[in-house]
């Protein structure tokens, strides 16, 4: 069985852009949580990410940071962010921290119909001059995160 859903919600001004999609996976939770939160594998699925570093030592867990570079309306942007849940293989959240988008999301991994349900989620708010481009960045954003379930599907599946 294969879907994706889309939630897309615009606030009113002042209140936050939040994001979600959901892809059904033919893989067990272990081993899309495994994929998608081993950061060497980013480029791989997530679209637009040209780079990922791992920036503290040790383990993936709650407080650890990492970098992901992304090429995003023609211009290169890297964010920096802090994991704030680490629960394997169900549930991993992020903040962005120094980043010239304020964001947190993250993913969840539920076995369902013999595979799992993959749902990932961002909210955020533009700063400075990103604000000026909100619009089509919010449009440019809900694409690359449709096409990135797509690709961690394939990516998965084979």
């Amino acid at each position: 069985m294969y879907f994706v859903s889309f939630v897309f919600k615009k606030f009113a001004k002042g209140e936050k852009m939040k994001l979600e999609k959901s892809i059904h996976i033919n893989c067990t939770p272990e081993k899309a949580f495994a994929f998608a939160t081993d950061f060497a594998n980013a480029p791989k699925w997530m679209i637009r990410f040209i780079e990922a570093k791992i920036l503290t030592e040790g383990e993936p867990r709650v407080g650890a940071q990492y970098m992901l570079a992304s090429k995003f309306v023609g211009q290169k942007m890297e964010m920096k962010s802090e994991i704030t849940v680490w629960d394997p293989p169900t549930r991993y959240e992020y903040k962005s921290v120094d980043a010239p988008v304020s964001m947190h999301g993250g993913f969840s991994f539920i076995a369902k119909d013999g595979g799992t349900l993959v749902t990932m989620h961002a909210e955020g708010e533009f700063g400075g001059l990103l604000k000026l481009a909100e619009g089509m960045m919010k449009s440019q954003m809900d694409k690359q995160m449709d096409d990135t379930m797509q690709a961690l599907k394939k990516a998965l599946e084979g």
